[in-house]
């Protein structure tokens, strides 16, 4: 029993690493939410379900790989109406319950799914937070990450130049300019 315990911890620690890795090397900007997640685990319905996703630890992670790589993590509100507010047009709609997964706004016609609008607002209001901020944290080459990764001996880098190029073909080996084969 404690091998499976022990074995869905590593997993569950490898798939955050995996996620957070990702999104900092992608992304120079990352707009979060800023989730009370020891007042989630304090509702029974939510508790397993926010404890077996590792939400307080991939906000972590974020916050040391972002600075860590140079990136800008932004921080939203967590009492900030993201899911009730239209991302068209910017209106607030108060009377939306939590059992409301989606929602139309007739006056701008559009019709919204609660969770990608959140994340629509959230990116919004991110960018925007970060224009008014205007000062990075923390300036590229200032955050101690290795400049172009690791190296093999004597080898340099690691480069694929067909994933760079979008390309597959070999080269020519008759040289470039003269037709191939």
């Amino acid at each position: 029993m404690a091998a499976a315990h022990r074995q869905v911890r590593r997993r569950r620690a490898d798939l955050i690493h995996r996620f957070t890795h990702r999104a900092t090397a992608k992304a120079a900007v990352i707009c979060v939410e800023d989730l009370n997640v020891a007042g989630m685990v304090l509702n029974r319905h939510l508790a397993l379900s926010v404890s077996d996703a590792g939400m307080g630890e991939a906000l972590r992670q974020l916050a040391y790989k972002a600075k860590w790589r140079g990136r800008h993590l932004v921080r939203i509100d967590r009492w900030a109406p993201s899911s009730k507010t239209c991302s068209g047009c910017g209106h607030r709609q108060d009377d939306l319950a939590l059992s409301d997964r989606a929602w139309a706004r007739p006056a701008c016609g559009t019709a919204h799914d609660r969770d990608a609008n959140a994340a629509r607002n959230v990116l919004r209001w991110g960018l925007e937070e970060l224009i008014r901020r205007g000062t990075p944290e923390c300036a590229p080459g200032e955050s101690g990450a290795p400049a172009a990764g690791p190296t093999r001996k004597g080898k340099g880098p690691r480069r694929n130049p067909a994933r760079r190029t979008g390309t597959v073909d070999p080269p020519n080996p008759l040289g470039p300019g003269e037709p191939g084969r």
